[in-house]
């Protein structure tokens, strides 16, 4: 049971309690709970989103010409995560 001492100190407490207020600390604490990067957006400028496109774009027309079992198209899967996991450019 809480006594009304403890929730006077806790509604005090509450009101300096409002988190982060400028973007650079809200940016900061929205990594709180990062754990990896599987759910991350990435951010990409225009040649690095359109260098993704073009990959993505042409990976698919290999898997759908081949096959998803075939050898090249596999080794073409690995390039593009290779690729996306480390940020490459145009």
């Amino acid at each position: 049971m809480t006594t009304e001492r403890l929730r006077a100190a806790n509604r005090a407490n509450a009101q300096r309690s409002t988190g982060p207020r400028s973007p650079t600390g809200k940016a900061r604490a929205s990594y709180n709970a990062h754990r990896h990067g599987l759910a991350a957006q990435a951010q990409l400028d225009s040649s690095q989103l359109e260098r993704a496109e073009q990959l993505a774009c042409a990976l698919m027309e290999a898997i759908s010409r081949a096959g998803v079992a075939n050898a090249q198209n596999e080794a073409k899967f690995a390039e593009a995560i290779q690729c996306s996991s480390a940020h490459c450019g145009p």
